[in-house]
Order: C-alpha cells, then structure tokens, then sequence
C-alpha cells in the first residue's frame, strides 16, 4: 500500500506517517508540505510527477479530500476578519477542487479509482455563526454529488464518488480526549464510510449522525435555527475561556482548534482509508 499525504505541517506529516507505518509495516508512505491557502501552480507540478509515481507502482486507487478550515470562534458574517473568509475560501473550495483534478485523469485512464470527500452535516441546512464554512463544505458535497452522478453513467470505467456529511467528531477542528456517541472518533466514520463506498452518492454513515441529519431535516426551520445558534454561541463561549485561560498560564499548551492536520490520503492501492 502506497499513501501520499499532504499538508502544511511538517512535524504533524512525519507524526502521521510514523503511525500508519507502525500499524502496516508494508505501507510506504510520503508526504508533499504544501499550505492550500498558498499559491497552487509550483504546488501543482510536484504534485503531478508525485502522482505519476504512484501510478506507475500500480494506480491510483483513493483520494480523501479531508482539507478545511473554519472560523476558529463561531461569529456573525461581518464580525468575521476578510483574512479568515478567504482562508477558508481558498483552503475548502480550492483544495478539493484541485486534488480532484489532479487525480481524474489517472483515474480515467485506469478506469478506476475512488474519491471522498470529507464534507460536514452543515451543508445541508442553515448553520448559523458557521455560514461561509457551511457553504464551502456544500460545494465539496455538490461536487462530489455530481462526479457521482456522471460516473454512474460512465460506461468505460468504475469511479466511485462518495460526499460524507458527518457532524462533530474527534479531530483538530473539535479536540476532545474521550469520544461520545454524538462525537465518535474519526475510525468510526472511516469505517463506516466504506460500508456505503460504491453504493451511494453521499452519506452520513454514523448512525447519530444520521440521525441528526433526518432531524434537521424534518424539525421545522425556525426551532432548529435556534437549537443551532444556542450551540455555536455555547462553543464560542468556551473557544474563548480556553484562550482566556492559554493567557494567564503561558506554560500551558495551546490547542488549534481551526485546521485539520492531515489535508488529503492519496492511497496507491484501494485496502483502507482513514483520515485525521
């Protein structure tokens, strides 16, 4: 099993590497340092000479778009810094598009290949104090949507598309150091996700997710708009005691809560496929 990971962080893509190679000593891994928010086009030839690479060892079989970013404290749209919309602009719109350009041409060749996409249960309804990080997981998710759609009909080839909608679970964006069954740790939507790989076009695999997607979508509009906001307002309150406290002890460390550390899994041959 070849893997490519790619992200902006160094020491956490060595960190990373160093597990999967401790849980599957055949894998070979590498990594491409590389910030989405930056300038694609130098990105984009080291990108390509890394994929044919991996083509010629076999194919490409996986790419997971897990790239994104969000406002690190839920706020009204214009009390958001033009810095961060762009950010998450150019990060969660950009950077899945351009992975998913760059591996569909090998996949067409081959004839096969899968993509997913690491969207959000957000993009199907109203988030409010989320709203542009909403809007941009609704692109990956139309985009993957519709990649899959188009390849149910392509009759030359077998490309599986698949859009996960999962909510809350353990990563960078919401550290936690015990799982719920609201928050489950990210192996239990990896594993779930492969159960509908091929046979569906987007999911929320979890099944509180799932869940919470089928109440979202039945509760009437303006009830759920205030479950929600009574949320986002409750997290912002505590992003900022954290800060509040990161302050007064300097020792103590301080946890992003904004970036995901592992960016995209371009994996050689199709066996498993895990994220953050």
């Amino acid at each position: 099993m070849n893997i490519l990971l790619i992200s902006r962080n160094e020491g956490k893509l060595k960190q990373t590497a160093s597990k999967i190679m401790e849980k599957h000593p055949n894998a070979q891994v590498q990594y491409i340092v590389h910030d989405f928010a930056q300038n694609y086009t130098h990105f984009a030839a080291h990108l390509d000479s890394k994929l044919q690479d991996l083509s010629d060892q076999g194919r490409i079989g996986v790419l997971i778009n897990a790239v994104g970013v969000t406002n690190a404290i839920p706020s009204l749209l214009h009390k958001t810094p033009m810095e961060d919309l762009e950010q998450m602009l150019r990060i969660n719109n950009n950077g899945t598009l351009q992975m998913t350009m760059a591996v569909l041409p090998f996949m067409l060749q081959q004839q096969a290949g899968a993509i997913i996409t690491v969207s959000s249960g957000s993009c199907i309804h109203p988030t409010p104090m989320l709203s542009i990080y909403s809007a941009t997981k609704a692109f990956g998710h139309s985009l993957t949507r519709g990649l899959y759609d188009l390849f149910s009909c392509y009759k030359d080839g077998d490309i599986d598309c698949l859009s996960l909608r999962p909510y809350y679970f353990i990563s960078n964006m919401y550290a936690r150091k015990e799982a719920t069954f609201l928050v489950p740790f990210p192996d239990v939507i990896s594993t779930a996700a492969l159960d509908v790989l091929g046979y569906e076009g987007d999911a929320a695999p979890y099944w509180a997710h799932y869940l919470g997607s089928l109440l979202s979508k039945w509760t009437p509009h303006d009830p759920a708009e205030k479950i929600l906001l009574s949320m986002q307002r409750a997290r912002a309150r505590h992003i900022l005691r954290k800060k509040t406290t990161s302050v007064k002890d300097p020792h103590q460390q301080n946890i992003s809560t904004s970036t995901n550390p592992e960016v995209n899994i371009i994996s050689g041959k199709f066996e498993s496929a895990a994220w953050r």
